[in-house]
């Protein structure tokens, strides 16, 4: 009996050091590239030996936190035996070998300017692009673009304008549009910034075929189709892109030949002119009045209008309904 417990005590003793009887050879590295936040012994460093769980903790041993991603540091052999040192209390028994000194970086992921170029060209046409035509757009930046340094992960980025789009088109002076660029790396933003370019948009748009006179009535012969950069003035975005739209209303003021028409240099022209003698018509299910009438102000078809009546000189509104005729609600 007593020698059953001796014989136990001593294996035992034996489980309980045999850690420190273990060969451990460490041999540190001249490079080494982490992806966490922290440097770990077995990331910058060939650590042997046969037994497997003690590996498994020495390369877990915390040396100290990672430089920032696309950053490195110099670690000494020195401060990493004596990091080791205090937190493994068999650390006298490890071999050391390899360099003196260990260069540690952050791996990181690089968007270069070319990517933030690209995204910007994506959404640039993702705003730009009409129904009726896929226009030809060019974005250029107006300043240097400085890439991002991320740490590893899955990347994403916002775009988003600073200025409202409208008609397919940024509403900016000479075509430049400020865009806000968001980065997240696994959902977590990590930079913001605002970068300005330079955006053309060519589409084919109504041009004056030649000189067009105030009050004239627009003609198919009056009007060319052009390709224009029509991202370089606000105005642009009621430009025209179809004949139809333009034949048969009237100029508003001089257009110069090759100019681009846009919505507030034309109008319908009115089928009442103001100072013109018109009828007056109030009627219901049940009668019909008329009366002469005089048009204080132009009218175009379904434009309510002031007119007055000739005998009684009461101003009244009225509907235009056709040439020289109004009609009264009732």
């Amino acid at each position: 009996m007593k020698y059953s417990l001796i014989l136990l005590l001593s294996l035992a003793i034996s489980t309980m050091t045999s850690g420190s009887d273990e060969e451990i050879n460490v041999l540190l590295s001249e490079k080494a590239l982490v992806t966490g936040s922290e440097v770990h012994l077995g990331d910058i460093a060939a650590i042997k030996t046969t037994n497997e769980d003690l590996l498994s903790k020495l390369g877990k041993i915390r040396i100290c936190p990672s430089p920032k991603p696309g950053f490195s540091q110099t670690l000494n052999a020195g401060y990493v035996k004596s990091q080791v040192s205090q937190r493994w209390p068999t650390a006298q028994s490890i071999n050391w070998g390899g360099f003196q000194q260990t260069v540690v970086e952050t791996k990181a992921i690089r968007l270069s300017p070319l990517e933030f170029l690209s995204e910007a060209e994506k959404f640039v046409r993702s705003k730009c692009s009409v129904q009726d035509q896929e226009p030809s757009i060019m974005v250029r930046s107006v300043g240097e673009i400085r890439p991002a340094v991320l740490p590893c992960g899955k990347v994403s980025i916002k775009v988003e304008s600073m200025v409202p789009v409208e008609n397919g088109l940024f509403r900016s002076s000479n075509g430049i549009v400020s865009l806000r660029f968001t980065v997240s790396v696994d959902g977590c933003i990590l930079e913001t910034r605002v970068m300005q370019f330079r955006v053309s948009v060519f589409r084919e748009v109504i041009t004056a075929g030649r000189t067009l006179n105030r009050d004239e009535i627009i003609g198919g012969n009056d009007l060319r189709m052009a390709v224009h950069d029509v991202a370089k003035s606000p105005s642009y975005a009621s430009a025209f892109s179809g004949m139809s739209e333009l034949i048969g209303k009237r100029s508003k003021r001089i257009i110069a030949e090759g100019v681009v028409i846009v919505a507030d240099m034309v109008e319908i022209p009115p089928v009442i002119e103001c100072g013109e003698f018109i009828t007056i018509v109030i009627e219901s299910s049940a009668f019909r009045i008329t009366a002469r009438g005089k048009a204080m102000e132009d009218g175009a078809y379904g434009q309510v209008i002031r007119v007055a009546n000739t005998l009684s000189m009461k101003i009244i509104e009225a509907q235009v309904v056709k040439r020289k005729l109004v009609k009264v609600a009732f």
